[in-house]
């Protein structure tokens, strides 16, 4: 039997974010719900529960909202603790840090294990070091997806045994591994990512120059 957990995220994009979902496909031993707020686009057949009036919450300093909207959070929240306790949820999983700080007020009262993924967007946020110290005591572990990611956590004050490194994984039945053997002088790179400092393009330069 399988154990239930719950994932959170405020928005469910099964493409944009496809590597939260096919890791879900994945697991042996957990049954996951996925806690959402928004959906912007769906093409898996996945379990998820949506309360809509989220998004009125959504704004530029999500996932800080007005406190003159904090009645439809408290709904909502309380929607979310309800299938938390019809469903037998065993532990929490929010898939980004801003989606375990938007749903504080949750983790604060089920008591459930957390699990928190930094995937780098929440590692950099303007406001981590905040974020991490107020959620920080109720963190069962963190999982980063790099050492230097687990460096700079640490250095926020998170303890080192808290911290665990899950290297990305790739799909190689959609990503097919070819061996080439490469022409004299005739080697061509491909680094794809948004052109900001935190995807060290720089590092790449340096490394292949």
């Amino acid at each position: 039997t399988k154990i239930n957990i719950a994932f959170l995220r405020f928005s469910l994009d099964t493409l944009g974010e496809n590597f939260i979902y096919e890791e879900a496909e994945h697991l042996r031993d957990y049954s996951p719900v996925i806690l959402c707020g928004l959906i912007k686009r769906l093409d898996k057949d996945i379990n998820y529960y949506c309360y809509r009036e989220f998004i009125k919450l959504y704004c530029s300093q999500w996932p800080l909202f007005p406190k003159s909207q904090r009645e439809i959070y408290r709904k909502g929240i309380i929607k979310y603790q309800d299938l938390i306790d019809t469903r037998h949820i065993k532990l929490l999983h929010a898939q980004f840090l801003t989606d375990a700080v938007f749903c504080y007020s949750l983790i604060r009262k089920r008591h459930l294990p957390l699990v928190v993924n930094l995937r780098g967007y929440d590692l950099f946020h303007p406001k981590t070091r905040f974020f991490l110290q107020t959620v920080l005591p109720f963190i069962s572990k963190f999982i980063v997806k790099s050492e230097s990611m687990r460096k700079v956590v640490t250095s926020y004050g998170c303890p080192p045994e808290k911290i665990e490194v899950i290297y990305g994984g790739i799909n190689t039945d959609k990503i097919i591994f070819k061996p080439r053997i490469p022409g004299e002088n005739n080697i061509k790179i491909l680094s794809a990512g948004r052109f900001t400092d935190k995807k060290g393009f720089d590092t790449t330069l340096k490394f292949f120059s």
